[in-house]
């Protein structure tokens, strides 16, 4: 800041110490400009952030058309081949055939069934 003395004079007084002041900046000044930065430094990181969610989203898209058309193209019917097993050779058993008996379940039963 300059100082500059004024010489002024009232009635029978010399006032000599009145100062010109130049170049005044106030606070409020400062603390606009400031406040400018801080919401250009804001809106940057807004809109970063926009963008990032923007490419995010996109790749997330396209990652669910990629799954989609993965789970159709599996979803696809494909033909199986037909297994071709050796021929099976059927012959007669040398062993007899299992007569047929009643099964004795429990003991009550049996003992009924052998009273009468």
């Amino acid at each position: 800041m300059n100082f500059v003395e004024i010489g002024y004079i009232c009635r029978h007084h010399v006032f000599r110490l009145i100062a010109e002041i130049r170049d005044v900046q106030l606070n409020t000044d400062r603390r606009a400009l400031s406040r400018l930065e801080w919401e250009k430094w804001k809106h940057e990181k807004e809109t970063d952030a926009m963008m990032e969610r923007c490419v995010r989203e996109k790749q997330r898209r396209a990652a669910e058309a990629a799954e989609i058309a993965r789970a159709r193209a599996d979803a696809v019917h494909k033909a199986q081949p037909v297994h071709h097993y050796r021929p099976v050779d059927v012959h007669a058993s040398s062993q007899l055939l299992t007569m047929p008996q009643s099964p004795n379940f429990s003991e009550r039963l049996r003992s009924k069934t052998s009273h009468h």
